[in-house]
């Protein structure tokens, strides 16, 4: 993926999240007009960032796939070097 789509998906994300918490701010549930719009534009990016996020789960998936093809018989002391999206 090129760097500059990649940075537009992240802060379409960090968007996603700021309007989350917007939406359950009492202070935004009281102006229905604020509320409105907010909840429009969370619907509309909400499908993008679900398929970013699995795209990046799935990159990420892909990466312990080759680490635990590099080491198929992991030692008790191998688990430290693990990277940490792969511990599960």
């Amino acid at each position: 993926m090129k760097a500059s789509l990649q940075g537009k998906l992240d802060k379409l994300a960090d968007r996603f999240e700021e309007l989350a918490g917007l939406l359950s701010d009492p202070d935004v549930i009281g102006n229905q007009n604020q509320f409105r719009d907010l909840s429009r534009e969370y619907a509309e990016i909400d499908p993008v960032v679900k398929c970013y996020q699995a795209y990046l789960q799935a990159a990420d998936n892909r990466i312990c796939a080759k680490w635990a093809r590099k080491k198929p018989v992991m030692p008790r002391r191998a688990w430290r070097s693990l990277p940490k999206n792969c511990r599960n």
